[in-house]
């Protein structure tokens, strides 16, 4: 193909892939969570109005250009730091989307990308991910634009291509400061894939590393003029390691934390391989119709991608992306919990042996392939639909009170909460809300039910924890949602914490007859 041809068919696809963009950004804001789903994400709209990494707005290591985007959001088009933040995670489901339509249109052929585009837009694991506030969709999203031009820099050779690979990167960390690591091994498999001078490898790292500073210092300076910092520019880098130290007693996140032996190991690879991958992130079980059909149509793809020697075909594919891909793994594997948006990066790539498997199948045969996406979409619909329309399980728990209790009574309400404490800070304000752990350490007994109105938790654990004397957990109602929508605070049950001694104390609501009386 002439130089002139070539131009044209990149220009078409670029602007495919721009439609593409847009099309799924719009998409998932018009089917866009209703609230702020996660604690992170509180935390995250918290961050917006002050970026405090002290009192976790939000927590190291800050996420700053997420937080950035939003603050510009709310400047610029006078929005709330929710619908902001929601915002910066639909356009990256788009961006992650339209990157990968190019490089598959790029190295397969278009018919085989469109399936591509498809099957990441309705998969669970992109869908509820990317309609969320959370830092995870635009994350992966520049760690496919960096994929993308590392590819036109094989394709080129030129220096342009390796220092915008190297752009995105850095903005990716600034997203998402934890796959800095996976970002810069991207970039150095580029250069070492192409054998690039000494020209193109200086170029690329100086550019990486000039453009984290960009969004670092400021992160360091903001960190030192809080109070707490003592004007130390160390402040933030000890944030960080505070964090972790926080997380060294938390086994769930951290392989062989409780033990080495085959049943842990086997049920730790479970949950993070068949579990966060088919069960929550392609909505498959072998329960229902619809998971057995998916996991068929997927088994069979995967066995004629093999089998037919395409594999083999896309070796130069797989000896980059699997380099990459199984240390991204593995960081996820061995230390953190097997959340589905965690593996979001590897979406694609769980995706392409079975389409291009079926796709591969000769005359109409091919058309099986268009049966995959429909299958994460159809098991899935009614979810979507409810992360649309329906609050999550603690946000209900603090609307409930909210109608229980007329404003003028909420300051006299005490929540000691667990997972929706930061909920019930942004949601219920006018509530005296605090953490389990604070409670633990500092509040009376005695003292809080002689000021409230009325104590509530969602801990279960709660007397446990506290060591409160004299007092019994009531259950007031109990919110659920499916696990697929979102895995954390997928059921919260409110209790009020009673007085053993005030028989007259009750935890039904007047107004709700199905809430259980306190008998005494």
């Amino acid at each position: 193909m002439s130089q002139t041809g070539t131009r044209t068919a990149l220009n078409s696809l670029a602007f495919q892939s721009c439609a593409v963009f847009v099309a799924v950004s719009l998409v998932y804001w018009l089917m866009r969570s209703r609230g702020l789903d996660d604690m992170d994400s509180v935390q995250f709209a918290m961050g917006v109005g002050k970026f405090n990494l002290y009192s976790h707005r939000p927590h190291p290591p800050g996420y700053p250009l997420y937080i950035f985007a939003g603050k510009l959001l709310v400047a610029l088009a006078s929005l709330d730091a929710a619908k902001a933040l929601q915002i910066v995670s639909c356009l990256g489901g788009g961006l992650f989307t339209a990157a990968w339509f190019f490089m598959c249109a790029r190295r397969f052929g278009r018919p085989l990308a469109w399936l591509m585009a498809a099957a990441l837009t309705v998969a669970p694991m992109q869908w509820m991910t990317a309609t969320k506030a959370l830092t995870d969709a635009p994350a992966s999203a520049l760690i496919a634009v960096e994929l993308a031009c590392v590819m036109i820099y094989r394709e080129r050779r030129g220096l342009r291509w390796i220092v915008l690979a190297a752009a995105a990167g850095a903005v990716g960390a600034g997203i998402r400061p934890q796959n800095i690591g996976i970002l810069l091994l991207i970039l150095i498999l580029g250069l070492a894939w192409m054998r690039a001078g000494w020209r193109h490898w200086l170029g690329a790292l100086a550019v990486f590393i000039a453009a984290n500073l960009a969004w670092l210092i400021p992160v360091l300076w903001t960190q030192a003029l809080l109070p707490k910092a003592q004007g130390s520019w160390l402040a933030y880098p000890l944030q960080l390691l505070d964090q972790w130290r926080y997380r060294l007693d938390k086994p769930g996140n951290y392989i062989g934390a409780v033990g080495w032996d085959v049943r842990y190991f086997y049920r730790y690879t479970v949950e993070h391989v068949l579990r966060a991958w088919f069960s929550l992130g392609f909505n498959w079980t072998l329960r229902t119709a619809g998971g057995i059909v998916g996991i068929a149509l997927y088994a069979g793809g995967a066995w004629l991608y093999v089998r037919r020697g395409i594999a083999r075909g896309h070796a130069s594919f797989w000896r980059f992306h699997l380099p990459w891909a199984i240390v991204y793994f593995l960081i996820i594997f061995c230390t953190l919990p097997a959340a589905v948006r965690y593996h979001l990066p590897l979406l694609p790539l769980l995706l392409l042996p079975p389409l291009a498997g079926w796709w591969s199948l000769e005359g109409r045969g091919r058309w099986v392939a268009a049966a995959l996406p429909v299958m994460l979409f159809v098991p899935s619909a009614r979810l979507i639909e409810q992360n649309h329309h329906e609050f999550a399980p603690p946000i209900q728990a603090v609307r409930y009170l909210q109608k229980k209790y007329p404003e003028e009574q909420q300051p006299q309400v005490r929540l000691v909460l667990w997972a929706a404490v930061r909920h019930a800070e942004w949601y219920g304000p006018r509530f005296k809300t605090v953490s389990v752990g604070h409670a633990a350490a500092n509040m009376s007994c005695d003292k809080i039910f002689s000021k409230s109105l009325a104590v509530y938790t969602d801990d279960p654990l709660f007397i446990e924890k506290t060591k409160w004397e004299d007092v019994k957990l009531v259950k007031v109602r109990h919110f659920k949602r499916s696990t697929v929508i979102h895995h954390k605070h997928a059921n919260v049950t409110l209790y009020q914490v009673v007085r053993q001694k005030d028989p007259g104390q009750t935890a039904r609501d007047p107004k709700d007859p199905k809430a259980p009386k306190n008998k005494g």
